[in-house]
């Protein structure tokens, strides 16, 4: 179902609880068809970029629509036979992934596909993971100025996405530079698993033997594990109901923060 297609679609490509939004979502696709040079368009002043700004604001004002935006740019960019019009539609995706994050469960299945098909890989999983990370942010649409540095490349992310990290930290890039080469030098081993937030499969690692010990040595007794004592501090943890991400509260000051206290276990 996921593969490009020169035809309209008649329903969403996602389960939407709405008959508005799955008329939404049928014109949403018509213009990414447009912007991707595969419809054609009465409107001879209609800018491709004023389409690709169209379908980003969508998915910031529509939130059930977000997942359907995300399929549509997938669908139309597997199996596209046309090499600019796919590259239109890598142009559409780091867009969206710039203005909107994707649904939890829609999260492992987009991100293995940017891993498997996006270059380069690093540009589009970096900008997956700020939009998700990017929790306490609040996102407007683009501009015409920003589209064209999102889409040109000057810009990894949203200018609003300018979270500090802490010191020292390394960057994203760096610590994707380390992932491919260690899977290049062959210290990683690959397999399926399912992430633990649910959804489809992920792409996880699992070190090989690193500890220096001979082969077939045994491993050491295990030891018993020493029970933390229970935290009584004045923060507890709490969910926020729109985005479903733990943050913590001071019960004492009312302060909240997404970030962890440093005293809680």
């Amino acid at each position: 179902m996921l593969k490009w297609s020169k035809d309209a679609i008649h329903a969403s490509l996602t389960d939407i609880p709405t008959k508005e939004a799955k008329k939404e979502a049928i014109r949403i696709f018509k213009n990414i068809q447009i912007y991707m040079n595969d419809r054609k368009t009465k409107n001879a002043n209609l800018k491709p970029q004023q389409i690709a700004i169209d379908v980003a604001t969508t998915g910031l004002k529509s939130p059930i629509l977000r997942d359907e935006i995300f399929c549509q740019v997938v669908k139309q960019i597997q199996s596209n036979p046309n090499g600019q019009s796919s590259q239109k539609g890598w142009d559409l995706m780091i867009l969206c992934l710039n203005c909107f994050p994707p649904d939890h469960d829609f999260e492992n299945y987009l991100e293995v596909f940017l891993k498997n098909n996006s270059q380069p890989v690093d540009r589009y999983i970096l900008a997956l993971h700020t939009i998700i990370y990017s929790k306490a942010r609040k996102f407007g649409a683009p501009t015409p100025t920003e589209y064209d540095q999102i889409v040109s490349g000057k810009n990894v992310h949203h200018p609003e996405f300018s979270d500090m990290a802490p010191p020292g930290a390394p960057s994203w890039q760096d610590l994707l530079m380390d992932w491919t080469e260690r899977e290049e030098d062959g210290d990683l081993t690959f397999t399926s698993g399912k992430h633990d937030r649910g959804g489809g499969p992920v792409i996880a690692y699992n070190p090989k033997n690193t500890t220096g010990a001979p082969a077939g040595a045994k491993p050491p007794p295990k030891q018993k594990p020493v029970e933390p004592e229970p935290y009584r501090g004045p923060w507890a943890e709490l969910i926020d109901p729109d985005s479903g991400y733990p943050y913590y509260e001071n019960t004492e000051t009312g302060e909240s923060t997404w970030d962890k206290p440093p005293e809680m276990p």
